[in-house]
């Protein structure tokens, strides 16, 4: 079997399927057929990988698996050499190589074993912040850093569109180093950020007009109420199931079925992963959180002692420079929003590895960049990133 291929979640393969097979009749990005009836592609997950990989297969004239291979393997090659690649030109000395080399290597290898989408979220982490930090600390002319922004920007909304929420944090990241830094006149903070929200809003146009609007044509003439579906991967059906972590007295296990027979038991002519479904368990969800606090408690901390000691296997010296790390504290701030963020889903649902890819990186690139700085603070260029 291929990389990336087998460790693809059998429900995301089907669909796949499913939407090659669409594009195949239609011509239209998008839409699947599971041989019975026409539907918009990966109905509850996130999107993205329903848009390319159908297209690389028809593009490329390969079949399925090998278009999964060409666009996991080709973003994950990409990305790493480009982590090396930034990293490398931030710490440049041999020592300082060997500690990137260290930290970027458990990142990857990380996703190279996990796979499938879950990997974007520690993919944006390791390359996107680099990119950002180098950009701000190499490039004076605002016409070429104008343009760097907002392809910045491009980048983190096209990793949003393949895996919800994987680059949101970065975002935040980039935001926050930019209004707080004292060195940036204020017209400038200012344009910097239009620059990059400019380069995010022109990848959802273009997904808006070209690519949605022609699938929701397609479906409208065909009967199908695309309106009664989430754009994008669902949410409360993953909260409701990840109540059932702890063993739990409302027969809720992390199963998709305890969920849809909650939905079902609240209302039978609910269509899973539809927008009411999605009402229906988010109710559900308040509804135990008012009734037993505690037992939402119970979760959130049982659920933190095992991320703790997946990141303490994972991030290891990461994880303890964060804790040992009292000098620039704007930087720590931004990485600790990164964490934060990273941290709800895991929380929220369960706190699987591949839920935690994302603070995993973020712990490694902090360690990256602080462990450097300590050991080599005398070094121009790594002052440079430290003057926000």
């Amino acid at each position: 079997m291929l990389p990336f291929v087998d460790n693809l979640m059998p429900f995301r393969y089907q669909h796949l399927q499913w939407t090659l097979k669409g594009l195949e009749m239609t011509g239209i990005p998008l839409i699947e057929y599971d041989g019975t009836k026409y539907l918009p592609a990966g109905i509850s997950d996130d999107t993205g990988i329903y848009y390319f990989i159908p297209q690389i297969a028809k593009l490329l004239n390969v079949n399925l698996d090998w278009a999964i291979f060409i666009f996991f393997s080709s973003i994950f090659i990409t990305s790493m050499f480009l982590s090396f690649f930034l990293l490398f030109k931030l710490f440049p000395q041999k020592n300082q190589k060997a500690i990137t080399i260290y930290f970027i290597l458990i990142i990857f290898l990380s996703c190279f074993f996990r796979g499938d989408i879950y990997i974007f979220t520690a993919i944006s982490v390791s390359t996107l912040i680099p990119l950002f930090l180098y950009i701000n600390a190499n490039y004076s002319n605002k016409n070429i850093l104008y343009f760097l922004l907002i392809f910045l920007g491009f980048i983190l909304s096209i990793f949003n569109f393949i895996r919800s929420n994987s680059a949101t944090a970065i975002l935040i990241f980039c935001l926050y180093l930019i209004i707080i830094n004292k060195n940036t006149k204020f017209l400038l903070k200012v344009f910097k950020i239009l620059c990059i929200f400019a380069g995010y809003l022109l990848f959802l146009v273009i997904l808006n007009l070209n690519i949605y609007n022609e699938r929701d044509s397609f479906l409208y003439n065909h009967k199908i109420d695309i309106k009664s579906f989430p754009e994008g991967h669902i949410f409360w059906h993953q909260v409701y199931i990840g109540l059932g972590f702890l063993t739990n007295d409302y027969g809720i296990r992390y199963t998709d079925d305890s969920a849809l027979e909650k939905a079902k038991e609240i209302n039978p002519d609910v269509i899973p992963q539809s927008i009411n479904y999605e009402k229906i368990l988010k109710n559900e969800v308040f509804r135990i959180i008012t009734s037993n606090p505690w037992f939402f408690i119970k979760n959130i901390f049982a659920k933190l002692g095992v991320i703790f000691l997946y990141l303490l296997i994972f991030s290891n010296f990461g994880l303890i420079i964060f804790l040992k790390n009292q000098n620039h504290f704007h930087l720590n701030i931004s990485f600790i929003l990164v964490f934060i963020f990273n941290l709800i889903f895991p929380l929220l649902a369960v706190p699987y590895p591949s839920y935690i890819l994302g603070t995993i990186a973020a712990f490694n690139i902090f360690a990256i960049y602080t462990l450097n700085n300590y050991l080599f603070n005398k070094n121009p260029s790594i002052k440079n990133l430290f003057r926000f």
